[in-house]
């Protein structure tokens, strides 16, 4: 490795037989300005002569060398696979997704093989993201909402953990449907890396105008274009009604046979609880 002084050395060298050429140069044309001229002439021609034979052989053999390295690199890194922006969860766990809404429309996918719908819908800081019970809700027709939350902590036996409904994904689109047990299960497991939610967890949210709610298990929060709505699972109200009426018939009910059912949305809201920002 060369030292300072080294370099110095030859920089001054560098420098003082460059002057000399050039003080040669300047002599030589002003005693034989012709033959020097035409001797500069051929030495620049030389030069192009080189230059375009080296940039042959370049261009001959050098680029396609790197063409291919590209191309084998891109066919490692880049799988050329469409983003998908629809998202099918079963349990929390991603089973299913798809490039578009067509394409999620198109394809044959039973409601029992996901319990929830997501559709992110750009690539923006934060994200569009809307939550739907079925596939076939799910479309580019929607408004962002108003409504904005100031806490939502979601609470398990002793501990608590704030929810951001806004960021990375902002969920806040009207008809979205959020906070309910599938919900909560999902963003325990995505966002707050937990195994699940217990049955027995509770969401606490205070809106815009300090208004505080407790939501359950078979509760959830359905939001407007200017707020939000509370929900209760039908299913849930139905098993607390078959108890009752457990409790006060004992007589049996002969079986009757199920009708099916197109499976639609099981939610209703709670009419004295419905809330605007």
């Amino acid at each position: 490795m060369l030292d300072l002084d080294s370099i110095a050395m030859y920089l001054g060298y560098g420098t003082l037989v460059g002057s000399m050429g050039v003080l040669a140069t300047h002599l030589a044309y002003k005693t034989y300005p012709e033959e020097t001229t035409n001797v500069l002439i051929k030495a620049v021609a030389k030069c192009n002569t080189a230059y375009d034979e080296v940039v042959t052989v370049y261009n001959n053999n050098i680029t396609p060398i790197i063409g291919a390295y590209r191309r084998g690199w891109d066919l490692i890194f880049d799988s050329h696979v469409p983003s998908h922006r629809i998202f099918l969860f079963k349990e929390g766990k991603n089973v299913i997704s798809f490039p578009a809404v067509e394409d999620a429309h198109a394809a044959e996918v039973s409601d029992d093989m996901y319990d929830m719908a997501i559709y992110t819908f750009n690539d923006e800081y934060p994200v569009t993201t809307i939550r739907k019970d079925f596939l076939s809700q799910l479309n580019d027709n929607f408004k962002i909402s108003t409504c904005r939350f100031l806490n939502v902590t979601l609470h398990i036996g002793d501990d608590c953990y704030s929810l951001n409904l806004a960021k990375p994904s902002m969920f806040y689109v009207a008809g979205n449907i959020i906070l309910d047990a599938v919900f909560i299960d999902w963003i325990a497991k995505e966002r707050l890396g937990l195994k699940g939610v217990p049955a027995d967890y509770k969401v606490t949210i205070i809106d815009e105008n300090i208004n505080q709610h407790t939501l359950v298990n078979g509760d959830a929060v359905r939001i407007t274009e200017e707020g939000y709505e509370l929900l209760e699972d039908e299913n849930k109200s139905n098993n607390e009604a078959e108890k009752i009426e457990e409790v006060e018939n004992t007589e049996v009910v002969e079986d009757k046979p199920e009708l099916k059912e197109e499976k639609t949305s099981s939610w209703f809201s709670w009419g004295s609880k419905s809330k605007t920002s």
